[in-house]
């Protein structure tokens, strides 16, 4: 037998559970996506400052923006994650639903606070959990500060409204100043809190006093402080748009767009999109929408002037929340987005919710009809609901997935072409990526003829790697230096990729004087530039000078692999296979992905006469790719050599599946053919290895001379 006060708990641990539930099958797919190149290599793959826990990483990241923003609560959670999950994607998105599994309990837990109605918490939290609208919070790791400021913001929130119900509890008031600082540390949205608090006493009914304006006074000081380090890090980064000749009409129409962008989507969850290509409009077409907004807004406040607080309430929520990205200061160049409105959605979720609840308790002729409908209605509508945000979590799977969805529904978006085309370049699909470039470089050029402000860089840097890639040094180097012409102001960041494309020609002086032309200047990257004369260098033999290049970059950058491979291989051209080993390792601290550095390890290892320790290393390098040949042909050699024939010919004998020309898996399968009296199938590989070049195979041919006329001892 339950008490009074235990049937309400028993009721919303019921609901919670169902809540969680549901959201949780609705973003399942989201668990099985990767990264995308989108930010995700500035927040997670290429940031050094999560790399290693260390004082002086964390004093790094609380004293620092990060990609204009101060944001050092987010970094410090991909420390966190990075400390115990290394580069597994897995575990970020995990986090990241988990964050937005408390969130909705925690908007459960608010709006049954505020409205004290357990059915209209419910829904408004199952409506805030399943939104398609709010999968790229979710499923985007690099929107962590999103689901992370939520949570504080929302705690925040909870912890002032027990305040203001026990007052003699001043804990409450703390608790909430220091999750409200916590999420400014999170995100610099959470400025609206102070704003939302003078809300509850609208909703809640409070005497105006002097209290109400002195219990805020805190939150609007952190407000004020924290707003200005946002601004200050966008202006920092050159994000601060300066428009002195925007006029008023042309401020309100930019509002307008936005928040009727916004209500469309919240209500028609249809073409999202990770990227909306903002093309302009008439000034007073959406002037004359935020005016039909507003008169509309009146007129259902008059006609439900009962329940027109809870009306206000949320519509003041929504419209609150949304001002930092309202482009009222202008920063940066997106003007909508999906995430932008994963707090300011919970507004308008509130008073659907509060409406469908007034609709169902309405006592009318046939309210059983009437509620069987609006129960049907719901029910379809959280279904598809669950579907839109089940497939828009496949979307965020990888960068083609991402982009190619982007271009479906704008397909003029230059950035999702030119995006979409570094993706197929890192794959190999040279043919693919050229035709996305061709169309960023295409598109672009319009737009640079109609607005005269964008250049051509990240597009001709991607298209002259990919010609370097696929061997077209000539075509790389006219691109580039055509690019130089026209986009002056990037000459040295192209002098780095230049001369890449000489060297690649054959032209070692002259890449070299490029590259040093291009250290000289304190407008380029320096890193990669020793790094890429080291490279030069390395190739002409010149290894003194390829070392002292390469510890160039590792001062300057400590945290990228490609010096410390390069060094490796001077190591191990000059049989020093223990310092070799060392570098190899450090490559793979920074790049634990790559699956060539793990093979060039086992080769080292190797080297060594540590076959023990090459058969790890050789398997990890197949589970990153099972189509690369190369470590199957370690991991025989290694079999061989602990005498496992049996492991190491089938070893060989895939790499000779996925690669019939790889001279080295031929020469060794045919030595362990030898060893198992299998003299047939040695003479064939030893064959084709002399014809793939390899003249050591002739040695052991030469053993199998008396067993060509004897066919059958195999």
């Amino acid at each position: 037998m339950f008490t009074i006060r235990e049937k309400p708990k028993l009721r919303a641990a019921i609901l919670a559970c169902l809540i969680l539930t549901i959201v949780f099958i609705a973003f399942l797919p989201s668990l099985k996506n990767g990264f995308v190149n989108w930010d995700d290599d500035i927040y997670v793959l290429r940031n050094p400052s999560i790399r290693v826990l260390s004082w002086v990483n964390i004093r790094t990241i609380f004293f620092s923006s990060f990609v204009a923003n101060y944001q050092p609560l987010t970094i410090l959670s991909y420390l966190f994650d990075y400390q115990f999950f290394k580069l597994n994607p897995f575990w970020y998105h995990g986090v990241n639903l988990l964050l937005h599994l408390l969130n909705c309990l925690l908007v459960f837990w608010l709006i049954y606070m505020l409205d004290g109605n357990m059915v209209i918490a419910a829904l408004t939290s199952l409506l805030f959990g399943i939104h398609p609208l709010h999968v790229e919070s979710v499923a985007w790791v690099s929107e962590r500060k999103d689901v992370l400021y939520s949570f504080f913001f929302l705690g925040a929130a909870i912890f002032y409204l027990y305040y203001l119900r026990e007052r003699k509890s001043i804990k409450y008031y703390y608790y909430a100043l220091l999750f409200f600082f916590f999420s400014l540390l999170s995100k610099s949205m959470a400025v609206t809190l102070p704003g939302i608090l003078l809300l509850f006493d609208y909703l809640r009914r409070r005497i105006p006093d002097k209290s109400i304006i002195i219990d805020k006074i805190p939150f609007f000081i952190l407000s004020v402080i924290f707003g200005g380090i946002a601004i200050f890090s966008q202006h920092t980064n050159g994000s601060l748009i300066y428009e002195g000749s925007r006029s008023l009409l042309q401020v309100c129409s930019l509002v307008s767009h936005e928040i009727t962008f916004y209500l469309t989507k919240i209500f028609l969850p249809l073409k999202l999109s990770c990227l909306y290509p903002y093309y302009g409009g008439s000034d007073f077409m959406y002037f004359f929408i935020f005016l039909t907004l507003i008169a509309g807004l009146i007129i259902v406040l008059f006609i439900s002037r009962k329940h027109s607080r809870k009306l206000m309430f949320g519509s003041a929520f929504f419209l609150i929340t949304l001002l930092p990205v309202l482009q009222l200061i202008p920063m940066g160049e997106t003007i909508v987005s999906d995430r932008y409105v994963y707090i300011s959605s919970i507004g308008i979720f509130y008073c659907l919710s509060a409406g469908l609840m007034w609709l169902y308790t309405k006592k009318i002729k046939y309210a059983y009809l009437k509620n069987s409908l609006l129960i049907i209605m719901f029910t379809g509508v959280m279904l598809w609901l669950i579907f839109l945000t089940w497939n828009r979590c496949k979307v965020w799977r990888d960068g083609i997935s991402l982009w190619t969805d982007v271009l479906v529904n704008y397909p003029n978006a230059t950035t999702a072409y030119n995006n979409r085309g570094k993706v197929f370049f890192a794959r190999g699909e040279f043919e693919k990526a050229k035709s996305d470039f061709d169309h960023t470089i295409s598109l672009d050029a319009q737009y640079y003829r109609r607005n005269k402000e964008k250049g051509y860089f990240f597009y001709n840097i991607n298209l002259a790697d990919m010609y370097n890639t696929a061997g077209k040094h000539a075509q790389a180097i006219e691109l580039l230096e055509k690019a130089i012409q026209k986009d002056h102001a990037h000459m040295y960041d192209y002098y780095s990729v230049l001369a890449v494309s000489y060297a690649y020609a054959g032209n070692a002086a002259k890449a070299v004087q490029l590259l040093e032309e291009a250290i000289q200047s304190s407008l380029v990257d320096k890193t990669a530039c020793y790094y890429n004369l080291g490279i030069i260098y390395r190739n002409n033999g010149s290894y003194d000078k390829a070392k002292k290049s390469y510890d160039e970059a590792i001062k300057l950058n400590p945290y990228f692999g490609g010096p410390y491979y390069g060094s490796a291989i001077i190591y191990s051209h000059f049989r020093d296979f223990e310092k070799a080993v060392v570098c190899f390792r450090k490559a793979i601290e920074c790049e634990p992905d790559n699956e060539y550095l793990y093979n060039d390890l086992a080769a080292a290892y190797f080297s060594l006469g540590k076959p023990a320790k090459v058969i790890p290393l050789c398997k990890k390098a197949i589970r990153l790719n099972p189509s690369y040949a190369a470590p199957y042909v370690n991991l025989g050699i290694a079999y061989f050599s602990i005498g496992k024939y049996k492991e190491a010919t089938a070893s060989l004998v895939k790499a000779t599946e996925l690669n019939p020309n790889l001279m080295q898996a031929h020469s060794n399968l045919a030595e362990v053919y030898y060893y198992e009296k299998k003299y047939n199938l040695s003479i064939e590989h030893c064959e084709k290895a002399i014809a793939l070049g390899d003249q050591e195979s002739n040695k052991l041919l030469k053993l199998l001379k008396p067993y060509r006329e004897r066919p059958n001892l195999n």
